[in-house]
C-alpha cells in the first residue's frame, strides 16, 4: 500500500478505524496520541503499553499486533486528520511518561528519529495554555 496524503488518505483502508478511534478518545475529552489510538483500534493490549512505560519492553513496536508498513500507514493518517480537524499539538509529555528512570522510552526498534517523533505527537482539541 501506497503511503496516504492530504488527497487520498481517508481512502485508505484503515482510515476508519483510525478516525473511531480518534473521535472516541476526543468524546472522552483525553488526548489523541499515537499509543491511545492503537489501544482503541485494538492493536495494542493495555497491558502491554503498560509494560512499556515501566521500560519492561525494549520499544513500543514488539507489541503492537501488526506490520511495520501499517504502524506507519497509521501514524501517517493520525497526522492528516487531526490536521482536517484542526486539532493542536499538545506539550510534550501530556499523553504519559515517555521516559522511564532517566532513560528515553523508544517507539520503534531502529529508534529512527522521523519516526519517533512522528510517535511522540499528541493533539488536544484545544489550544495549549
Amino acid at each position: 500500500m501506497k503511503r496516504p496524503t492530504p488527497a487520498d488518505y481517508q481512502s485508505d483502508t484503515l482510515f476508519p478505524r483510525v478516525q473511531r478511534a480518534m473521535t472516541e478518545l476526543l468524546r472522552a475529552g483525553q488526548p489523541v496520541s499515537a499509543p491511545a489510538v492503537f489501544v482503541r483500534m485494538g492493536v495494542l493490549r493495555q497491558a502491554d503499553l503498560g509494560a512499556w512505560r515501566l521500560g519492561r519492553v525494549a520499544y513500543l513496536e514488539r507489541v503492537i499486533l501488526g506490520n511495520l508498513s501499517k504502524i506507519n500507514r497509521v501514524l501517517r493518517i493520525i497526522s492528516l486528520y487531526a490536521h482536517d480537524l484542526q486539532l493542536f499539538l499538545a506539550p510534550p509529555h501530556s499523553a504519559g511518561a515517555v521516559r522511564y528512570r532517566g532513560r528515553a522510552l523508544r517507539f520503534s526498534k531502529t529508534g529512527d528519529v522521523g519516526l519517533e517523533e512522528r510517535s511522540r505527537r499528541v493533539f488536544v482539541a484545544r489550544p495549549p495554555n
